[in-house]
């Protein structure tokens, strides 16, 4: 398997692309990178890990890997959407999302394209980013 990962808005809005057929070591060494990226954020990141090149055979060992992950729990990780359309991806999804857990999720997403899941995770941002920001509106009301 090969991945690649990029900003695709520095420090906010991150890119993985994996394609071709996933080994152990493969998905444990791009599970380190993305750790590394979430580790190192100064703040919350909107990622996005495309799966849609990667093959649809998917060992046990690896659906049990992915079924564990946690990167989508990870204090600096505000979103997590996942594209592909292979029917394991989305199963294994469906569970990660709906695994109890004590610690705060980001919100996850599983796409059927890259554009889809790149407007969801822009869309949030955007969304945040308003809210963070202190309205200009006066709470006063005028007089017409």
């Amino acid at each position: 398997m090969q991945y690649k990962v990029e900003w695709l808005e520095p420090d906010r809005l991150l890119l993985i692309t994996l394609e071709g057929i996933v080994t152990m070591p493969d998905y444990e060494e791009f599970s380190a990178e993305r750790l590394r990226y979430l580790n190192d954020a100064d703040g919350q990141i909107y990622c996005i890990c495309d799966w849609s090149a990667v093959s649809d055979k998917i060992s046990p060992p690896i659906f049990a890997a992915l079924a564990n992950t946690s990167a989508h729990h990870h204090p600096n990780c505000k979103v997590m959407a996942v594209v592909g359309n292979q029917a394991m991806l989305k199963m294994i999804a469906t569970i990660i999302i709906q695994k109890p857990t004590t610690s705060d999720p980001a919100a996850a997403q599983v796409f059927e394209s890259l554009e889809q899941a790149e407007t969801f995770c822009r869309t949030v941002m955007s969304v945040d980013q308003n809210l963070a920001t202190p309205s200009s509106v006066s709470d006063k009301p005028t007089n017409a």
